[in-house]
């Protein structure tokens, strides 16, 4: 899914496909879009998949061994990982930091970017705090069985129509 922005814009440049969004891709190609958002959610670790270190049944780790300031660099280090996977579904699928006046007046640009990226860390935190943990072979079965049939599914579709709307 991370490929469709690739293949709409036409480049791997993060600015070329900020470029290329005059209508934002998420509104192109809403199937990769949440594939990839579901996918950067697992990919930070989060609930509700949070398999490896789920906080309520943990005995031991970093949660118990430490506190304090080294605590906090580990609280800050999920807060930023979640952040950064934000910035990027924002950059990819809703135009980065494109907005009315914001080629005239460059500030706009930054608080474009700001707000769309804490819509999209508000929204990651909002399904953290709302639904239950999966279980490994929930999850398992929902990847392979699922989310990466669909995905080359959608890789091909995307290709082929490309290919077809650009002659």
């Amino acid at each position: 899914s991370l490929l469709v922005p690739v293949m709409l814009s036409g480049s791997m440049g993060m600015n070329d496909i900020v470029y290329a969004q005059d209508v934002w891709f998420i509104f192109l190609a809403p199937v990769p879009a949440l594939i990839f958002f579901i996918s950067s959610i697992a990919e930070v670790g989060r609930s509700p998949f949070d398999l490896l270190e789920a906080e309520s049944e943990i005995v031991a780790g970093f949660n118990i061994e430490y506190s304090g300031l080294k605590f906090g660099f580990f609280y800050v280090g999920d807060f930023l990982h979640g952040f950064t996977t934000a910035l990027l579904f924002t950059t990819l699928f809703l135009g980065g930091w494109r907005g009315p006046g914001a080629e005239t007046v460059p500030v706009l640009g930054i608080f474009y970017f700001y707000i769309k990226t804490f819509i999209g860390y508000f929204t990651i935190t909002w399904i953290r705090l709302s639904l239950p943990r999966v279980r490994i072979d929930q999850l398992m079965a929902f990847n392979w069985k699922f989310l990466t049939p669909l995905v080359l599914v959608v890789l091909v579709v995307t290709a082929i129509l490309d290919k077809v709307l650009d002659m």
